[in-house]
């Protein structure tokens, strides 16, 4: 349906002259004057114009359906690692936490123990005289109700706005409570004096052995020190009761660890030392030196072996240790070798070489802790 305005074209008159002719009659009532007519104003045109408004029938126009979708999100690799490790970091708080939580409850029930120990041995020493009163009647017993709870398993629950940083901090701050609390006295200085045999070897006589060591004990009972030692022989040159002095010096570590704690503690490890021979030249038998200059040598050698000994606390710092070893050669070297001059320079079939052979050594060991 179009509705349509025409144009339409009005004249208006000034409105001095139509306010003058609606006047004109009044006055002359009144003044009994004749009427003047005003002069007529100029005419003034207004146009309107026609609009067309917009039909109900008019055509919608339809738009496409867009439909819009999230990029859905991806977690990249880094991100996944990250969080597995912020998890196995929280796991190993709290498995820290449980292990000083369960400590604490030991230390409190043998404090607690201790404590009222002391009040009942108190308590018996002064026992309280109490007067003679008449029973009371027995009171009409009632059926009682006996709730058992299981026990609850502690959960570490972190306070609301306890930071990661905060946790850290605790947890740094009982270990570095533990590690005071536990024995510092990790570090050892020992002294021994023993014998030391070389297997099968009849033409060897040894005179003593000694060794020290320096060494540090770890909190798991493992402990790994450096070790010294001098072995002084001598070896059958011949048939004739003719020898050479060896000198042997050794250097090396050992590993051991410590099966038990207390002041029995046994031990098990192993030992690898760097092996320094030097002979002299042939000795009389009866103390006279003949062919001085033969058989004058040195050698290098590498040994490894196993050790077990057992150490027996004396005190607080001091303790007693036996001590066994057993060493096999895995390498050696001469300096200055020849046909004569070996390393040991044998008639009728003396054994030789001394290097290649294993031996054992036994040692009463002074150990002191501090």
């Amino acid at each position: 349906m179009k509705l349509k305005i025409s144009l339409v074209s009005l004249t208006l008159v000034a409105a001095p002259a139509l306010f003058a002719q609606s006047d004109a009659p009044a006055s002359a009532a009144q003044n009994a004057a004749p009427a003047q007519t005003a002069p007529a104003a100029p005419a003034q045109t207004v146009t309107v114009t026609t609009i067309a408004a917009p039909t109900a029938a008019a055509e919608i126009v339809k738009q496409p359906t867009t439909i819009v979708e999230a990029t859905p999100l991806t977690t990249s690799k880094a991100e996944e690692l990250r969080k597995s490790r912020e998890q196995a970091e929280v796991e190993t708080e709290q498995k820290i936490v449980e292990k000083l939580e369960q400590a604490r409850i030991q230390d409190e029930k043998r404090r607690q123990e201790k404590v009222l120990g002391s009040f009942a041995a108190a308590s018996e020493e002064k026992p309280v005289e109490k007067k003679s009163e008449p029973a009371p009647a027995p009171a009409p017993q009632q059926p009682s109700v006996v709730v058992i709870q299981p026990p609850a398993t502690p959960v570490v629950q972190a306070q609301s706005g306890t930071s990661k940083e905060d946790v850290h901090g605790i947890v740094k701050e009982e270990l570095s409570r533990i590690e005071k609390t536990a024995d510092q006295k990790s570090y050892f200085f020992s002294a021994g004096v023993g014998t030391l045999n070389y297997n099968n070897s009849s033409d060897v006589r040894g005179f003593g052995a000694v060794a020290l060591s320096f060494g540090e004990v770890m909190p798991t009972g493992f402990s790994i020190s450096g070790d010294f030692g001098y072995n002084n022989l001598n070896q059958d040159a011949d048939v004739f009761g003719n020898y050479r002095a060896v000198d042997q010096y050794t250097a090396g570590a050992t590993g051991r660890f410590f099966l038990l704690t207390g002041k029995f503690r046994p031990a098990i490890g192993a030992a690898i030392d760097y092996v320094r021979r030097q002979y002299s030249g042939i000795q009389g038998a009866y103390g006279n030196a003949t062919y001085n200059n033969l058989g004058k040598m040195s050698s290098n050698a590498l040994d490894a072996g196993v050790v077990a000994g057992v150490d027996v606390g004396v005190s607080e710092n001091m303790a007693l240790a036996f001590e066994y070893r057993y060493m096999m050669n895995m390498t050696y070297k001469y300096d200055n070798q020849n046909v004569l001059n070996s390393a040991a320079y044998s008639y009728s079939g003396m054994p030789s070489p001394l290097e290649g052979r294993n031996y054992q050594s036994m040692m009463f060991v002074l150990r002191y802790t501090y």
